[in-house]
């Protein structure tokens, strides 16, 4: 079909990294909420607390790696064992 055995891979990295993105901006926009909601009740209680923007984006970011790093690992052995099955025999 036109594809190579690299090209593949690289097409496997790229979807990817393509839902390891949509996770992180999903999961960064789902921790928000609970970002300000804790914040509010710290206004309101009249308690002050430091509360770090790292409580919304460490997980996802961490993830994020994670989720990439395996689904391209996955994609591409996926890749490598098709090739492998299909290659003509010697």
């Amino acid at each position: 079909m036109g594809f190579t055995s690299a090209n593949a891979i690289a097409e496997r990295i790229t979807e990817a990294f393509i839902y390891a993105i949509t996770f992180l901006i999903c999961a960064v926009i789902g921790n928000l909420p609970l970002y300000l909601t804790i914040n509010q009740i710290g206004i309101n209680t009249h308690d002050p607390m430091e509360i770090s923007w790292n409580s919304v984006i460490a997980w996802p970011t961490w993830l994020f790696g994670l989720m990439l790093i395996f689904i391209a690992a996955v994609g591409s052995l996926n890749v490598v064992l098709v090739n492998r099955e299909f290659s003509p025999a010697e």
